[in-house]
């Protein structure tokens, strides 16, 4: 049997001028892209609040695994970037809601992300349900 593959939708408008999907699945697996704050209609959330960006960048990974037949609970590695370490502390408990399966997980300064007023990143891979 040929392996299942191909990219994941979460239906978002704005979703449609990407050259990448928000999700691919592969086997048994689901890879999300790095989900920034962007809302449901491709506007940053939260400018200069990193707290209040990591909720959205947990809401736009929970939709897209959710689009792909998989959810938090499934979550076997996460990736966190943020543009400032010492701000972890404070969007911490934003991120609680994948954590759920206490996956392995890597957070990761960087200077900058796609747009000035982004402060965090965030992409899973988790098995399928």
């Amino acid at each position: 049997l040929a392996m299942q593959r191909g990219p994941v939708s979460t239906g978002k408008s704005h979703e449609d001028n990407r050259r990448f999907a928000a999700a691919y699945k592969v086997g048994d697996l689901v890879f999300t892209a790095g989900m920034t704050a962007r809302g449901p209609d491709g506007k940053l959330v939260g400018a200069g609040d990193v707290a209040a960006q990591a909720r959205q960048c947990a809401a736009n990974v929970i939709a897209a695994l959710e689009a792909a037949g998989s959810n938090a609970s499934q979550i076997v590695k996460l990736t966190v970037y943020v543009t400032d370490i010492a701000t972890y502390q404070p969007l911490s408990a934003a991120l609680d809601p994948l954590y759920a399966s206490r996956p392995a997980s890597t957070l990761i300064e960087i200077s900058k992300l796609a747009s000035p007023d982004m402060l965090i990143e965030v992409e899973a891979v988790a098995a399928l349900v």
